[in-house]
């Protein structure tokens, strides 16, 4: 098993909601994600925690969160 840092969107205060950051937003700062973790940018935990702090500046009805995910072999692959 591998274990990696991604940034997961979550409700306020609340659940998963299931959505993981891609590394990538659009010009007016909003970002794109994907439900499939394995789609998901990896971090260590620091970047991962600088990437959910940045993200959350900007969100206001959910927030990014650093969450550490355990893989087994990638589907991908």
């Amino acid at each position: 098993m591998t274990y990696c840092w991604l940034v997961e969107l979550f409700h306020r205060g609340g659940n998963s909601m299931g959505r993981y950051h891609t590394g990538l937003t659009d010009l007016a700062y909003q970002s794109r994600s994907t439900t499939d973790p394995h789609a998901a940018k990896t971090y260590d935990k620091d970047g991962a925690e600088r990437v959910a702090a940045e993200l959350n500046k900007h969100m206001m009805a959910c927030e990014w969160r650093a969450v550490e995910h355990g893989f087994a072999a990638s589907p991908h692959s």
